[in-house]
This record gives C-alpha cells, sequence and structure tokens, in this order.
C-alpha cells in the first residue's frame, strides 16, 4: 500500500509541475525536488511528533518507512539535477 501512495504522489507532483510550469511558462517547479523534500520532510516530522507523544512503537514505525523514504529521497536527488539540466531558464527571464 506505501508503495502505491509513492506512486500517487510522484504521478500528483509530475501533473502539478506540468501545470505549474504550464502557467508560468518557464520551468519553475522541479517535481523531483519536492518528491525528495515532502519525503524526507515527512518522515522527519513522524519522528518528532512520535517522540514527542512518547510513541511505544516509534522505532518499528519509522523502521517501516525508512525503506520508502530512502528511495523516494534517493530518487528525488538523482532526477533533480537531470531535470534541471533538461529545463533550463532562458537568460531572458
Amino acid at each position: 500500500m506505501s508503495l502505491l501512495g509513492f506512486l500517487f504522489w510522484v504521478l500528483v507532483l509530475l501533473a502539478l509541475a506540468k501545470i505549474i510550469n504550464f502557467f508560468a511558462k518557464r520551468p519553475v517547479f522541479n517535481p523531483w525536488s519536492w518528491l525528495a523534500g515532502t519525503y524526507a520532510f515527512g518522515y522527519i516530522l513522524g519522528i518528532a511528533v512520535g517522540v514527542i507523544q512518547q510513541a511505544p512503537n516509534l522505532a518499528y514505525v519509522a523502521g517501516r518507512f525508512l525503506p520508502l523514504t530512502l528511495l523516494a529521497v534517493g530518487l528525488g536527488l538523482w532526477r533533480a539535477p537531470k531535470w534541471r539540466l533538461a529545463h533550463q531558464m532562458s537568460s531572458t527571464d
């Protein structure tokens, strides 16, 4: 189920980037950077909330989501520079 959520989130970010970049008439929204950032922020926020609430099974839950978080952050960090090179902004913008 987490993998389906991951794929859904990737598709949402790609569609959102397409829409924003279309209306901006230039590439301003890098979906891969947002993928890495949202997963990393969500994981860190989840751990922080778990520590604050003294969740007894925090290590289990964090460990369960770590592989997918690493996949998302790794994919985002790998694809973001390639996206940036493929979508160079012109110097007149």
